[in-house]
């Protein structure tokens, strides 16, 4: 028995349910794909920038939008849609490819999670 199989199984002799942000929110899998897809934009944005060396104020008027808004962008925050997200990405500099290998890359650690599961 893991490490984790242990720290589970005391959990749940304590009552508690353990389970993944999906059983908890109640999302179907589509759901919790678009999730994951917005967290992944949001994340690579943040890279981009600091990458790029660009401050939030910088990166706003570069997307046409202000530094909050930028804040939020990066957080994945509710209100912040896929449009918005790709929007800034390819403003911070972006490009589709890139998009196109996030996209394969967090698939690859999806399956590959799953299969240990």
């Amino acid at each position: 028995m893991t490490t984790s199989d242990r720290l589970r199984k005391r959990l749940e002799d304590a009552g508690f349910t353990v389970g993944s942000e999906q059983d908890l929110l109640g999302l179907t899998d589509a759901e919790m794909e678009l999730v994951k897809a917005r967290c992944d934009v949001a994340a690579a944005i943040r890279k981009r920038r600091t990458q790029r060396k660009l401050t939030q104020p910088e990166l706003a008027k570069l997307a046409d939008t202000t530094q909050s808004r930028i804040s939020k962008i990066e957080k994945a925050a509710p209100g912040v849609t896929m449009d918005v997200l790709l929007r800034t990405y390819f403003a911070a500099g972006g490009t589709w490819a890139d998009v196109g290998r996030m996209a394969a890359k967090a698939d690859k650690t999806r399956k590959t999670a799953a299969k240990d599961r």
